[in-house]
């Protein structure tokens, strides 16, 4: 099949698919199963959910320790809240 654009609807088209970062023929056949096409997310998303994923992982070693023996350090606690409060700053630092 084919189909035919103005240089306008083109560079339409073509814009849209930059900003959801697809290809052309990907975007349009998802566009006639009526699917609604977001935009990409931004570089940063990756690296966002990488600092995500290593403060969770840390914070699950913390609550492994302390479920192993039923207490929980002061400094266990404040390594705890420090990773909290990375993962907020890595949050509010994405928006």
């Amino acid at each position: 099949m084919t189909v035919r654009f103005t240089e306008e609807e083109y560079a339409a088209l073509k814009g849209k698919c930059e900003i959801a970062g697809m290809k052309m023929e990907p975007f349009v056949r998802a566009l006639v199963e009526g699917c609604r096409i977001k935009p990409a997310p931004p570089n940063s998303y990756n690296k966002l959910r990488q600092q995500l994923a290593a403060i969770g992982n840390n914070l699950n070693q913390l609550t492994h320790i302390a479920n192993a023996t039923g207490r929980v350090s002061a400094s266990q606690l404040d390594r705890a809240q420090s990773l909290l409060e990375d993962m907020w700053r890595c949050v509010r630092d994405s928006l």
